[in-house]
């Protein structure tokens, strides 16, 4: 197999992981000091956020992909996530240069890293399963392993970081309590704790990758026995088939949520679906209870996601596109990927839907890119927004005194503030008075 000319988990690779940690460490300390001391003046608050994304995500994935990627594979892939770090940072920090400081998001950091960390941990789980099966479309087993493999080193991090600092506190604790806070000084120092914290990471990442066999082995068996979830999710999501009246909503918020509940249905059984076929079809012999049970959740699924189309017009004839209405609209391209590939698999294969993986690569790869598209210029769901509700106050789908101008002031960022300055210096039209008071009400508002 070509993974077998990768070199297997040695003190060298220990050493090359440690090394990893510290450069990240050192990098995260520097811009930690140039934000907090200044003694490196970088006041380019774009530069700061490109650089911080770049120290933090680069290491993490070289710490994953090292000893499990080739050379080769390994430091192009560094490359273009570096450069995706240096482009979604920068346009993190843009997308809210116009909004003054004291009326930006506190929580918008949350916005940009939770989907960037889901956007790599899919793109180097389709990088390492295509490097070690030298295709872009691998197969199941080696997608299996390549994914789990991936949560444990991450999770055992966690953990490791989690356990380790609180043992640190305890011990600090203790020791104030006979008033000796040394220790507590020390831990609280930047030099200190970073490294620390990024040394913990790397060693947790060591031993998950020196013992996979065991972590595959133990997954497999929870997985046999969480597949029979499938039989307890699939009567929820027929209740929103047959009885669709418990999710209309009348108000703006419940229409979403119903879309959201409609969506995150359809992902549960997507997942369910794949759960007895993640090792592959050669190495499960599922019961046949569950393979019909499988074969008929395909068709379910695709019943949702058509379902949610239907919501997902009528938010948008009744409200536009709103910042969340596009995340949906993205969820629900990804989701609708996977319920056309599944049906044509299971027309084509039957019950035993042969040909899941390739559904799967194809749904995660669009998934990479439309969350890049998201998180950059070209599809900024606030940008999108902004514009698409400015055209509708123009064009007189709504009434100047029922726009929803807070919208443009709390979800459009820079580009609902900029909207909001000229709409409120406007001067010419029949409301032209109405729509300057609202919009500089709105930019007043708290």
């Amino acid at each position: 197999m070509a993974s077998d000319t990768l070199p297997k988990p040695t003190f060298q690779l220990t050493a090359i992981r440690l090394s990893i940690s510290l450069v990240q460490g050192a990098a995260v300390w520097l811009l930690y000091q140039s934000r907090h001391s200044l003694f490196w003046s970088t006041t380019n608050e774009e530069l700061l956020s490109s650089l911080l994304a770049t120290a933090f995500f680069v290491p993490v994935l070289a710490l994953a992909g090292a000893g499990n990627l080739r050379p080769k594979t390994l430091a192009l892939w560094l490359v273009c996530a570096a450069s995706l770090c240096l482009w979604l940072g920068w346009h993190a920090i843009f997308r809210q240069a116009s909004v003054p400081l004291d009326r930006r998001n506190d929580f918008a950091w949350v916005d940009f890293y939770v989907p960037m960390i889901g956007l790599f941990f899919v793109a180097h789980a389709l990088v390492a399963s295509a490097d070690k099966s030298r295709h872009v479309i691998a197969d199941t087993a080696t997608y299996f392993e390549t994914v789990w493999k991936q949560v444990a080193q991450v999770a055992f991090a966690c953990a490791l970081v989690g356990t380790l600092w609180s043992m640190l506190h305890l011990c600090a604790r203790l020791l104030q309590s006979i008033n000796v806070g040394m220790l507590t000084d020390v831990i609280t120092t930047s030099w200190v704790w970073i490294p620390v914290t990024t040394m913990t990471a790397a060693v947790a990442f060591d031993l998950a990758d020196r013992h996979t066999a065991p972590i595959l082995a133990l997954v497999e068996r929870l997985l046999r026995w969480f597949s029979w979830l499938l039989l307890l999710a699939v009567p929820r999501a027929l209740a929103y088939l047959i009885f669709p009246a418990i999710a209309e909503h009348t108000l703006p918020w419940s229409a979403k949520y119903g879309i959201v509940d409609l969506l995150g249905i359809a992902g549960t059984l997507i997942f369910l679906i794949n759960v007895r076929n993640l090792q592959g079809d050669s190495r499960t012999n599922p019961s046949r209870v569950l393979l019909y049970a499988r074969f008929t959740t395909v068709f379910l699924v695709l019943c949702l996601v058509i379902v949610a189309a239907m919501r997902l017009r009528t938010m948008y004839v009744q409200f536009g596109w709103l910042p969340l209405g596009v995340i949906l609209f993205v969820w629900w391209l990804v989701l609708a990927c996977h319920a056309i590939g599944y049906t044509m698999t299971a027309v084509r294969s039957g019950i035993r839907l042969q040909g899941l993986a390739a559904v799967n690569a194809v749904s995660a790869m669009g998934m990479v890119v439309l969350t890049i598209a998201l998180l950059s210029p070209v599809a900024d769901p606030a940008r999108l927004s902004v514009a698409n509700q400015l055209n509708r106050l123009a064009s007189g789908q709504v009434a100047p005194d029922k726009f929803d101008y807070l919208m443009l002031r709390y979800e459009g960022v820079r580009y609902g503030w900029q909207a909001l300055e000229r709409l409120k210096g406007r001067q010419e039209g029949a409301d032209a008075l109405l729509i300057s008071s609202k919009a500089a009400a709105a930019l007043e508002a708290e």
